[in-house]
């Protein structure tokens, strides 16, 4: 879409001065000329003396003098014998010390060679120390939001400036905040007034980012003199920047431990603030009032609807979004969206009313039972994320570390906490010994589960070679546990334990390296569902090991 909306509507040009030079006949003086013309000596550092220079043909006694428009000698600039070739002769545009007025004037050039008589050459000049005055500059609106809603799209400019001479130049531009060249929206000769427009994009056609600009209208002469005036602009198509100061600034959440929570932030915007509003429900929007201003400070409070002390948190979502006064289509100025160059403000407001709150812990082990060096995993449930969880495992193992318990948090309010028993434990055996869990929330209120406790048993090596091909095994399908051992450990005897400490079974090797069990107890019937214990006693050591029986 063409987005440049204005055109040129006020220039005037007038028309270059044309001068026809007729040849000069062959002589002793040629190529004669003035440079600058126009000069402008005024002291400012421009163009502040003129030269004139010609060429000789002959050597000749030469003068170089300056007359005005009448040709009214004013000074000898220079005499003396010259040889061919060129020469150049400077005039700082003052007689006895005085600067001449504006005006016409002429070098005037005099030569007479050994042979022949004297030789005459003129060049006419100007003195030009009047300078263009920009008299009137308008751009307007000072702020415009080039967004392409039809409203406020484009910047015009409007001015005049008082000419000193036919060919002043006229130069039009946008400035950012650097005075780097932006856009260049006008250049002209002989333009007495501009009229431009910008639609906000640069010299490439790119839409410029929001701040601050300078429009400059530059006018020249040719013998340096110069003029500008200038208007800053400000180029406004985003919303207020929003954040929040209270309780916390830098959290996606605010969590309150009250069941009333006081928000409070702030709201900017070079065009004025002139609203922020806040919803709860992602449709109807609350004004806070505010008066209109380029900073603001906006505060509310929210009511927990559903909040019960030490037993039930609630969590509200948030939005807060503002607008501006930059004139927009639907009047609203620009307000903040989820896309916007400043988005909405969204954030949880939680309503910490309880301390944590435990649901369930368990280990994974459904018979809690570990040996000395083995990993101990406890699953915990609480009502939230973000706790701070630790495991109290002091009185399970004498080497206990509380730097090696490791406890993630992989889901909502679920926690699993592991630690693996030292090799050194001197407490083994302990048979169901407590791992205090205590979770800690954001406010610092902590609770302690003690439900779980857990078994440690001597890590024993027991014979060389020894495994078990299966940790659980179903008798009435036929399934046995085949436990297997090396070469040396001599007559191997298993006795099979229950939960409870009964002896269940005793079986015998007879020499052989593995050692069969059928489920079954020593009366030959097979024993009920649960976690056995195996006792493996050998000539090169014992050890004990669990298996289950599931039918």
């Amino acid at each position: 879409m063409l987005r440049r909306l204005c055109v040129r509507f006020g220039a005037a040009a007038l028309g270059a001065l044309a001068v026809a030079v007729a040849p000069a006949e062959a002589g002793i003086i040629s190529n004669v000329g003035a440079i600058p013309n126009p000069f402008s000596p005024n002291e400012d550092g421009i163009f502040d003396s003129t030269a004139v220079h010609y060429t000789l043909a002959d050597s000749a006694a030469v003068i170089v003098s300056v007359a005005d428009s009448t040709l009214a000698e004013l000074l000898t600039l220079w005499s003396g014998w010259g040889a061919p070739g060129e020469y150049s002769h400077w005039w700082d545009g003052s007689v006895d010390g005085t600067p001449v007025e504006d005006g016409a004037y002429y070098f005037l050039i005099e030569a007479v060679p050994h042979v022949g008589g004297m030789e005459e050459a003129d060049f006419r000049f100007l003195a030009d120390t009047e300078s263009p005055r920009v008299s009137f500059l308008s751009a307007a609106p000072s702020r415009f939001s080039p967004d392409g809603d039809g409203v406020g799209d484009s910047l015009f400019v409007d001015a005049v400036v008082e000419l000193s001479g036919p060919h002043d130049h006229v130069l039009l531009t946008v400035l950012d905040t650097a005075d780097s060249l932006v856009r260049s929206l006008h250049a002209a000769t002989g333009a007495d007034s501009v009229s431009e427009c910008w639609d906000g994009t640069d010299d490439a056609g790119e839409l410029v980012s929001d701040g601050l600009y300078y429009v400059r209208l530059s006018a020249w002469d040719d013998a340096g003199n110069s003029a500008d005036a200038g208007a800053l602009v400000d180029v406004d198509t985003a919303p207020p920047a929003l954040g929040v100061d209270y309780p916390d600034p830098d959290l996606g959440e605010i969590r309150v431990n009250d069941a009333v929570a006081t928000i409070a932030g702030w709201a900017y915007d070079r065009a004025g603030v002139t609203a922020v509003e806040y919803t709860d429900d992602g449709e109807n929007w609350y004004e806070i009032s505010v008066g209109r201003a380029d900073t603001v400070a906006w505060e509310f409070e929210l009511a927990c609807a559903s909040c019960v002390p030490d037993s039930l948190d609630e969590a509200v979502a948030i939005s807060v979004r503002a607008r501006d006064g930059t004139p927009t289509a639907d009047g609203g100025g620009h307000v903040n969206t989820e896309t916007s160059a400043f988005p909405i403000l969204a954030f949880d407001v939680v309503f910490d009313v309880a301390p944590p709150i435990h649901d369930t812990t368990h280990v994974t082990d459904a018979d809690a039972i570990y040996s000395a060096g083995q990993k101990i995993s406890i699953t915990t449930s609480w009502d939230a994320s973000g706790y701070e969880v630790t495991a109290d495992f002091s009185l399970v193992d004498s080497e206990f570390d509380s730097s090696a318990v490791v406890v993630h948090n992989p889901s909502a309010g679920l926690y699993t906490v592991s630690y693996t028993t030292s090799t050194n434990n001197t407490f083994v055996p302990v048979y169901d010994a407590v791992v205090p869990i205590t979770a800690t929330d954001y406010f610092g209120r902590s609770v302690v589960d003690s439900s779980v406790t857990v078994t440690v048993l001597p890590a024993e090596a027991g014979p060389t070679g020894l495994s078990l091909d299966r940790n659980a095994f179903d008798p009435t399908e036929s399934e046995v546990l085949n436990i297997s051992f090396g070469p040396g450990a001599g007559d191997v005897v298993v006795r099979v334990f229950s939960l409870a400490g009964a002896l269940v079974r005793t079986i015998e090797s007879d020499g052989s390296t593995t050692v069969t069990w059928d489920g079954r107890n020593d009366s030959g019937d097979y024993v009920a569902s649960g976690v056995y214990f195996l006792r493996i006693e050998s000539e090169t050591g014992d050890a004990t090991r669990k298996v289950a029986v599931v039918k």
